[in-house]
């Protein structure tokens, strides 16, 4: 039986006493790339415990949301996809490179805006960022970029793309609505519910197809990789795996409406129409795959070999200088571990919740506040800390305002910024959007600002909404701009209060045009108004 005893010279490695067999692999590892794979290690971990918060979030989304579910395979097909070229990089010579500690530099601090400022998205980013940096660091130049492809791989981890989803509905719907009437068949559309002669038919989230877009993405890519070996062959197919599924989707909704028509309304109108959409969409890889095949280049196997000697020759450096993994660590280390504890600095400090208005003004114009309206709305915006609703009546029109502050936020709690707050809840059976644009409120010499319009249309009225974010002393109904607003307030160590409006009033089905000059009049003279001593609103 072989013994086994630990080297006082060398700890992390076991010397064998007895004969055992190796695998070829590990025993061929030259010792400066066992010092590289105990940093990479070290890197991966370090990555984890001081962004332990981002990754379990970005781990979470893939779990509950079927559209990120391929995170999951990401880290193994970037393992796989290095250990196919084992044999190639061996023979490089990997070396620290000090010059990407600023590349981990830039993206701790846009990890530090991101998370002072509630974005998850560029906060994950980052994090992935920080990781292939700190890889790239103990790897160097000659190493990384021969793996330049499953480095950059790993940002597919980061759950994008929810942000199209409204986008591709309205394509889904109008491209949909386009074949349909292409068929020769009538059709009555209304935002993203539209009806034949057979039914209704509405495009809700699940048919955006954004599940068929980030899955052709990551097929996509890797398909690229593996096929071909030139950059602009990978491009196109790349971009092919873009486009085919969107305008797949549009032909899968339009099949679906079609055998639901045929059928009576008896077919593809529950769960049965999500199975034939997976078929179809496995269906539209197979064709993509099977129609990029007759483009692939020679295996992958053949272009490693024919660059092998001159990796070899580039084989150079001081292995002592490859072996120190102490200092490379510590400055790892102090690079990642300085954001966290920024952030914390940083968002230690009390934001007012209260919602400062004042209505005496606008009351002297005639509005007198009334309860006597029953229009069975009422916003859905989650974890509000404070809110309120007022109605105003004159001369037989009447206004609302809805107002709600989210306090000191948190990531995962009560957001000003925030898709999952919406005009609508999505169990309102008395109301639905039919329409949303863009309008100017307030005068041009005092400050105008962009606002959000929708109009909710109900069974017998419509109600015209006009939503805005107020920062401080600004006003924007911009997600971005707002964001950018509340980090400025951060870092400036800025607390005053920051909420959202919603001015809402009852207009006439189909002709909206004069409830939107009665409102845009109202918040004109509301904004305008003096609201606290002698000092006016800034726009």
């Amino acid at each position: 039986m072989p013994v086994y005893s630990v080297s006082a010279v060398n700890p992390i490695s076991w010397k064998l006493a007895g004969k055992v067999n190796m695998h070829p692999m590990i025993k061929n590892i030259p010792d400066n790339w066992k010092k590289t794979i105990i940093l990479l290690l070290m890197v991966s971990f370090l990555s984890f415990i001081f962004f332990y918060d981002s990754w379990v979030s970005m781990v979470e989304i893939w779990y509950r949301s079927s559209t990120f579910t391929h995170g999951f395979v990401i880290i193994p097909i970037f393992l796989w996809l290095i250990w196919t070229q084992r044999d190639y990089l061996v023979t490089l010579e990997p070396e620290v490179n000090w010059k990407i500690i600023t590349a981990i530099l830039i993206s701790g601090f846009l990890w530090l805006l991101a998370d002072l400022s509630h974005i998850q998205v560029i906060k994950q980013f980052a994090t992935v960022a920080m990781l292939v940096s700190g890889l790239w660091l103990v790897l160097g130049n000659n190493v990384s970029k021969s793996l330049i492809f499953p480095l950059m791989f790993l940002f597919l981890m980061v759950p994008v793309g929810e942000e199209l989803v409204p986008i591709l509905m309205e394509f889904t719907a109008t491209f949909t609505v386009w074949l349909i009437r292409l068929t020769g068949m009538s059709v009555y559309r209304e935002g993203l519910h539209f009806s034949l002669i057979s039914g209704d038919w509405s495009v809700v989230q699940a048919c955006s197809g954004i599940n068929y877009l980030i899955s052709s993405i990551t097929l996509g890519i890797v398909y690229a990789y593996l096929t071909y070996q030139y950059a602009w062959k990978r491009c196109l197919f790349i971009l092919l795996s873009i486009i085919v599924p969107v305008f797949a989707n549009g032909f899968r909704a339009y099949l679906i409406v079609m055998i639901g028509h045929f059928s009576g309304m008896t077919l593809a109108v529950g769960v049965d129409h999500l199975i034939y959409g997976g078929l179809f969409f496995g269906l539209v890889m197979l064709i993509l795959f099977y129609v990029g095949s007759f483009w692939r280049d020679p295996p992958r196997e053949k272009f490693i070999a024919d660059e092998q000697p001159i990796a070899a020759q580039e084989k150079k450096g001081n292995v002592e200088k490859g072996s120190q993994v102490f200092i490379p660590i510590v400055i790892i280390a102090l690079s990642y571990s300085i954001w966290p504890i920024g952030s914390a600095v940083l968002s230690n400090q009390s934001m007012k919740s209260s919602i400062q208005n004042d209505f005496s003004g606008i009351e002297e114009q005639g509005w007198k506040k009334t309860t006597d309206v029953d229009w069975k709305w009422q916003a859905d915006f989650k974890n509000v800390e404070q809110e309120s609703i007022n109605y105003f009546t004159k001369q037989g029109v009447v206004v609302a305002l809805y107002q709600a502050s989210f306090g000191k936020e948190t990531q995962g709690g009560g957001e000003l910024v925030n898709s999952q707050n919406k005009l609508l809840s999505n169990k309102d059976e008395n109301w639905k959007i039919v329409d949303r644009s863009s309008l100017a409120v307030g005068r041009l010499s005092e400050g105008r600002f962009i606002a959000d319009e929708a109009i909710l249309r109900g069974k017998d009225s419509d109600l015209l909404t006009i939503r805005w974010y107020r920062i401080g002393e600004k006003n924007t109904s911009n997600d971005y701009v707002a964001k950018l607003l509340q980090l400025k307030k951060l870092l400036m160590l800025d607390s005053s209060p920051e909420y959202i409006n919603v001015a809402v009033i009852e207009a006439h089905p189909n002709r909206p045009e004069l409830a939107r000059k009665q409102l845009i009049n109202w918040l004109e003279q509301w904004l305008n108004l003096k609201t606290s001593g002698d000092r006016k609103v800034q726009l």
